[in-house]
């Protein structure tokens, strides 16, 4: 091996990429692959990693390891190796990778990264929920997935995945490991709640609607981006300057109408509240002749709102038929 290793032990040839699911007898060793995804709860003993590229891990990476003489070599043309949970029911060794992305509670022994280019790591915060309790789980290279109404959260793991959660109505958990994912989440109309996110890899992407707070809790690893949509601003217009006109018709007529805000403040003039979508609600008095004013009375002035401080911006507050169903039991 080009690491020196020295491993005297049958080597099983494969090509292309390979998963890691608990048939092969540990030590288990791999030799040149590509990119490499190891699973929560994968490697049941300890883990020795030599000469690889970019490492990203959610796990401290600075124990030291003995050299584990593998009772299996996995060699050959190889690509992408997904390490499963409860993969390797030992030790396990990995020589001469490219990029290695290690989730939390990957590795139940000991953990030893050697000889590679750069690390990333980072320990803020962990998971809410176990893996295992995750609503989806999406493995692999371009897969796609959608769920409704998740209960505790998700995870996206390998190259380029899509994963969209719609309807959702509890705070979330996702954890999103490897690289170019891109993670899509909304709630029920109305419904304010929050997601966690936690990355391990680079170029990763998660977006959530209006009213889904999102927060990176931990990241080990670069360049990925976690935003919020702006609210909408036609949540919040009850009556657009052009409906207000054609329901005025012929005569005098005082008309009441909102438009986006014509301000370059960054707080609400109403209530203070920044980083928000402001509106104006104007009002007119005024002459009209077939939906349009020839003559004006009284403009009115104007008045500020936001999503915070409008009626129309305030989420529903009903129970779910769940939430209902555990209050009442």
């Amino acid at each position: 091996m080009s690491s020196g290793t020295d491993w005297d032990t049958n080597a099983v040839e494969y090509s292309g990429d390979i998963a890691v699911s608990g048939d092969e007898t540990p030590p288990v060793g791999i030799e040149s692959p590509e990119d490499v995804y190891i699973l929560p709860h994968s490697i049941e003993g300890d883990l020795k990693i030599v000469n690889a590229e970019y490492v990203f891990a959610d796990v401290p990476t600075g124990d030291t390891v003995n050299d584990p003489t593998p009772e299996t070599e996995i060699t050959g043309s190889l690509e992408d190796a997904y390490y499963q949970p409860h993969g390797v029911t030992g030790d396990a060794i990995l020589v001469d990778p490219e990029d290695v992305f290690i989730a939390q509670n990957a590795v139940e022994g000991q953990l030893q990264v050697v000889g590679d280019e750069q690390r990333f790591y980072e320990d803020q915060a962990s998971p809410q929920f176990p893996y295992a309790q995750l609503d989806e789980t999406v493995v692999g290279w371009q897969q796609s997935a959608t769920i409704t109404e998740p209960r505790v959260g998700a995870a996206v793991s390998g190259y380029d995945n899509s994963l969209a959660i719609e309807e959702a109505e509890h705070d979330l958990d996702i954890y999103v490991l490897g690289s170019e994912h891109e993670v899509r989440v909304t709630s029920q109309v109305g419904r304010e709640m929050s997601v966690n996110v936690f990355f391990v890899g680079i170029n990763n992407t998660v977006s959530t609607g209006p009213y889904v707070d999102v927060t990176v809790a931990n990241e080990s690893g670069t360049d990925n981006t976690a935003t919020q949509d702006s609210f909408p601003v036609d949540r919040l217009i009850e009556q657009t300057e052009t409906e207000a006109y054609s329901e005025a018709g012929f005569g005098r007529a005082q008309v009441t109408y909102q438009q986006l805000a014509d301000t370059d403040d960054e707080y609400c003039p109403n209530c203070g509240c920044v980083d928000v979508t402001i509106i104006e609600r104007r009002q007119r008095d005024a002459l009209f002749v077939f939906g349009s004013p020839v003559y004006t009375y009284d403009d009115g002035g104007v008045s500020y709102e936001c999503e915070e401080c409008s009626p129309r911006g305030s989420p529903r507050v009903e129970l779910t038929p769940d939430e209902r169903r555990e209050l009442f039991s």
